[in-house]
Parts: C-alpha cells; structure tokens; sequence
C-alpha cells in the first residue's frame, strides 16, 4: 500500500472523549455518520471511519498507530503526539511537527507541518506536513523523498509515458543514411549500406577565401558555382589592418590573419555556413565591421609591431577522444607562435619560441609538428602537444610559402626546397623559386609566381623525380579545390583557374573569373585542401530528429549509437536544440563525449536546460582516424524522447 499522507491546515480538526489520546476514526462518534460504503483514511494505513475501513484508528494522521492502546502508549513517549492532553496557556503558538521517516525531511517534496494544542486541550493532528511515500509513483516526483525521481518506475525513456524512439542507420524501423546530405567526408562501409565510416575524398567544401588586402577585406567565394557568397571586413582599421594569411578548417570557417604594421596584429574568425542569426554579406554587399553575423570573432595577439603573419588552424584530439579547435598566430617581429581557442578566439596560454626564425607562413602535419617559413633561410618547427619540442635548421635558399603533402614532406617557395622530416634532409629543386606554394594530393606541387622551368607564371613539380613543368597562368598564391581544380590568385582583380589533364601541367586548361577582388595579396591555405590532405583524417554525418507537435511539449532524454573504434581511430557526439528548424544553424553545438567513454543509450538530460526542450534536436558524429589507418565504423544514431503532456 502506498503511504503517501498530504494534510491541508485547518481541513481536520478533532477529539478524544473519555481518553487520553484519539482522533478521527477513533470511535468516538455516532454510528449513523459513518458510511458503510466508504473509508476515511487521511494516513494511508487501513484505519479510519467508514465501513470499509480495517478499523478505527486513533491517529488518523499518524500511518503507525492507529488502537487506542497504540496511541496511549505514543503520548507516554511522545506528549504532543495527536490526541494527548497539553495545556493551552503552556503552549499558547503552534509548533512544528514531522513523522516522517528519519532523512526525509527537507528532500523532495517533504516538509514539516504545524500542530496546535486545541481549546479542547488535546493535541491536534501535524496539520501541512507532506511525508514519504513507502513507493515510488511515475508522477516527475520525488515521492519517497530520498533525492531520486521516479527511480525504478519510468520507462526506457526515462518517462512516465510512452517512449518515442527515432533512429538512422542500422536497426528496424531506422530511417537508411543520408550521406549525400548530411554527411561531409564520410562513405559507405564496404559492404555494408547500414554503417558509415570516413572517406577518402569525398567532401563536401566547395569554399575559396580571397583576402582584398587593398580594401582590408576577405571574399567568401565557392568553388562550385564560382560566385561571391560574402565579403567581410577583417578587422577595425580598413585597408591598414593589411589582411593576407589564411587558414580553412573542417567546416570551411576561415581564420584570417592581419598584420597591421605599425600596430598590433590580430585574428578573425568567419563561418562559412551555419551563421548566427542577424544581417551578412550576400557578396554583394560590405556591412560595416562589427555588423555582420558571419563573423564569429576578432582578436589582437602579440604587441605593438609584432605582425601577425603565420596562421595555422588545428583540431587536436585528446586522451579522451574529445577535440580541441586551435589555431597558432605567427608574431613575425616577436618570433614566437601563440595558441588561440577557435572557437571564442581566446589565447590558451600556450606558445612557442622559435627564434631565430621569423614566422613568415605555416601547415600543420598529421604528427602534429608545425612547420614554418621564416623569410629567410631559417627554417623551424615545434611539436604542438609540446611547444619546448622545437627544430630549427638553416635550408638550403630561402622560403617564403609553405606546405605540407600527403606523405608529410615539407615543401616551401622562395628557392624550391622539399624537406624530409624523417631523414632530417633538405632537397633543392634546381631553377625553382616562387611565392605560395601547394600540394594537390596527386604527386603535384604547384607554385605561385614560379620562374622555375622557363617561366610562365606556375609551375608544377613532380614529387617524386622533381621535374618541372609550367602553365601560363599568372599567380601568386595557389588554392586547391576538392575537386581538383588549382586557382591561381595574382595582384589583380580576376583569378585564373587551371583545370588539370594529367601530371603534365602543359596540359591543362585555364580560365580567367572575375571577382573584383581588391589587391589579392594571399598565398597559403585557401580552401581547406592543404589541411585536409596533410593532417588527420576527419568526417561528420549530422541527422535532425524532430520530436513533439506542439509547442512547450518535446522532452529529450537520451541518445542512442552504435559503433565501432579501432585503436587509433575515434567517434565524437555531440548536439545542439532548437524550437524552429531555421533556429537551429545558430544553436549552439552541445559536447556529448565520444562512444568509446559512453555506454548507449547516453542521459543527456543534464546537458540541456530544463525541460520542455525545443521540438528539434541536431545529433553529430565526427569521426577521427589518428593514424590515417584505422577507420571509425558507425552503425546508428538515435534520439528518446517523451511528450511532456501536464500531469492531471
């Protein structure tokens, strides 16, 4: 029998006549009033007045006694037990009062009540006492007042009613993958049409970021249609804060560098997708600094002079698997590199000396070694998880541009040099020199700017046999699309874009774009490719549950998956809430952990607000390979959830 006893003050009130302790249901009143059909048991224990109760009960608000021999002997051991005799001018106010079990008071909806020696001279009942229930009842309250809610009694769900359950992937009833349109670098598991793992090259990004250094801007261009999506001033100070290094991330988000001569140098931060809500460029328009949504932040770094002309974007996993979104600002002048947060752009505290080189341009291996140019023929890098792990060397020439390809060989412009760091070896390129330089995943190094293999403008060199053959196209910076494509960016306003046909550069096809750029002075990472190609493998496949109809009803409960992590590979989730769909690009993405941490089905309910929760919930996979071997397996994702329709 549940015993769970709520007494509203001033509802009962009572006597004993003829005896020391009684109350209602204690049999001191006429047989006529009592119903033979009905049980009037405030305590919960059996006992009352009515026919169908089990007896009478002397206490009718205590559920442990309910004879009279009970309830005389509670008043020898507790006087003001209801019922026993008090004098009113000895206890003239209302006192407190709980008979609830030990613990309990003060937890969950327990709490103490009043009781009054009565006119009547007897105590009265512990009036507006609520006390633990023997059970657990599926009502969102924490009946037996022990700190847990409806533990033991609510569903798969966590809920008092029906459980909804939405999946993708593997699994009856699961809607199938869809790669094409929630997926970015992800593929079919061979074989199997129910799992997803990393791709190859199969992405998704179709974005080229063209800084206008002249205008103190950077043009948002795609690839794919060969528009302006957006331009955006990069910092406070116009044409002077001098825009020109850049580095693409996973999602296609830029960090632009300004230099700023004579000032201090700084960092911003632009989406490329999935903006905040408010006004942004449509490319044909210029808002005025601070007015547009794209972008997510700006920060200065370094001192007064100390140039900021490195940039190098980074996501580092962790021991747990979870990732950390970092970029390294080179200080020209202060020789030095410092770590920012990317995503609020704040610095990290970490930082690396590499004196005497004077960073100049930079690319993250998939060791996690930073290799920078130093407009010299210094040359350094420093590991990245230990910034006192510091290479520096004297090259062969000098550098300007630099990349990183696919097999981890450092290759800079300036003289042509390839570095091995393996075999701690320079290699000079004979009759090579240029400006930006890039690898595009094929055995093809293009450089900008290239006098090298009798001119022409850009070159091509063989990663293997070093060779070199040209294309007249004008250049000074290079950027590689995804799908193949090389854009040449020069001083002047139109880009040239070369279309391959095969290893030989001679053969390819150009074509000339105007995008009215101002002064293009750009020549690192321009579209994503260079870090893609020379780091870690990395994929996301996103799916939106929808949950309640209605408004104020959805409330989220729990995540599902299915997976499987080799060593050296990893699966991170996590989710962000929303009312609207058009609202949840501007969400914030909520971390969940990764699956080799979690056990599915994962409580998520202490990571979102108090319910209800919006009606919309995004779940992401980003899968990781750390070794470029290994490659994570996802099966499913699912959501729970439960329509919070009110109780009563």
């Amino acid at each position: 029998m549940v015993r769970y006893f709520l007494a509203l003050v001033g509802v009962l009130s009572f006597a004993a006549a003829g005896c020391a302790c009684g109350g209602p249901g204690g049999g001191s009143g006429d047989d006529d009033i009592i119903d033979p059909t009905e049980c009037s048991d405030v305590d919960g224990d059996g006992y009352g007045a009515g026919g169908l109760c089990e007896g009478t009960d002397c206490d009718d608000g205590n559920p442990d006694v309910w004879t009279q021999e009970q309830c005389d002997s509670l008043c020898d051991a507790d006087p003001h037990s209801t019922g026993c005799e008090c004098s009113r001018s000895d206890f003239p106010e209302p006192e407190i009062c709980y008979q609830g079990s030990e613990g309990t008071l003060g937890v969950g909806p327990c709490r103490a009540g009043l009781r009054t020696c009565a006119e009547d001279g007897q105590w009265t009942m512990c009036e507006g006492q609520v006390l633990d229930a023997e059970f657990e009842v599926c009502d969102r309250i924490d009946n037996n007042c022990d700190g847990a809610v409806d533990e033991g009694v609510t569903n798969e769900c966590g809920s008092c009613g029906e459980c909804e359950e939405n999946c993708i992937g593997a699994g009856e009833g699961c809607t199938p993958w869809d790669i094409d349109n929630e997926g970015n670098n992800v593929e079919e598991c061979e074989g199997d049409p129910d799992c997803v793992t990393l791709g190859g090259r199969a992405i998704t990004l179709n974005v080229l970021w063209a800084v206008n250094t002249g205008q103190g801007s950077i043009s948002h261009l795609d690839t794919e249609t060969r528009e302006e999506v957006g331009r955006y001033y990069t910092s406070p100070w116009g044409a002077s804060g001098s825009p020109s290094r850049t580095s693409v991330d996973y999602l296609g988000d830029v960090v632009v560098g300004n230099r700023h001569f004579g000032g201090v140098g700084s960092v911003m931060r632009i989406a490329a997708e999935d903006c905040p809500a408010g006004d942004t460029s449509d490319g044909n328009e210029l808002l005025a600094y601070g007015d547009d949504a794209c972008v997510l932040w700006h920060s200065e770094v370094g001192n007064n002079g100390g140039i900021a002309r490195a940039v190098a974007v980074q996501d580092r996993v962790g021991l747990d698997g979870a990732v950390d979104e970092r970029v390294w600002v080179g200080l020209y002048s202060e020789r030095r590199y410092v770590e920012l947060d990317r995503s609020d752009g704040s610095e990290t505290g970490d930082e690396a000396d590499v004196t005497p080189c004077t960073p100049y341009g930079a690319a993250i291996d998939r060791d996690g070694f930073l290799w920078s140019a130093c407009l010299s023929n210094n040359f350094a890098g420093f590991n990245t998880d230990d910034t006192d792990e510091v290479i520096t060397r004297v090259q062969p020439g000098s550098n300007y541009g630099i990349t990183v390809d696919e097999d981890g060989i450092v290759w800079t412009a300036g003289s042509c040099t390839k570095y091995d760091p393996a075999e701690d070896e320079f290699t000079s390129i004979a009759a090579c020199g240029g400006s930006g330089i890039a690898a595009d995943g094929e055995g093809g190094i293009w450089v900008g700017g290239c006098w090298g293999g009798g001119g022409g403008g850009t070159c091509r060199i063989d990663a293997e046999d070093l060779t070199i053959t040209t294309v007249a196209a004008s250049s000074r910076g290079l950027g590689v699309t995804f799908g193949g494509e090389i854009w040449a960016v020069s001083w002047a306003a139109t880009i040239d874009i070369i279309t391959p046909d095969g290893p030989d550069a001679a053969d390819a096809t150009v074509e000339n774009v105007n995008f009215g750029l101002v002064s293009p002075y750009c020549y690192t990472d321009m579209t994503g490719f260079q870090l893609r190609n020379a780091t870690d493998p990395e994929g996301y496949i996103s799916h939106i549950f929808a949950g309640c109809e209605g408004a104020d009803l959805t409330h989220w409960t729990g995540i599902t998956f299915d997976a499987v992590t080799p060593a050296g590979s990893s699966i991170v989730l996590s989710m962000r809430v929303a009312d609207a769909l058009e609202d949840l690009s501007a969400a914030p993405w909520i971390p969940i952990g990764t699956t080799q941490a979690l056990e599915s089905p994962v409580d998520i309910e202490p990571l979102l607000p108090a319910p209800p929760h919006g009606r919309y919930l995004e779940l992401k996979a980003t899968l990781l390979s750390a070794d470029r071997e290994n490659r994570p397996m996802l099966r499913g994702l699912g959501s729970q959830f439960f329509c919070d329709v009110p109780i009563g």
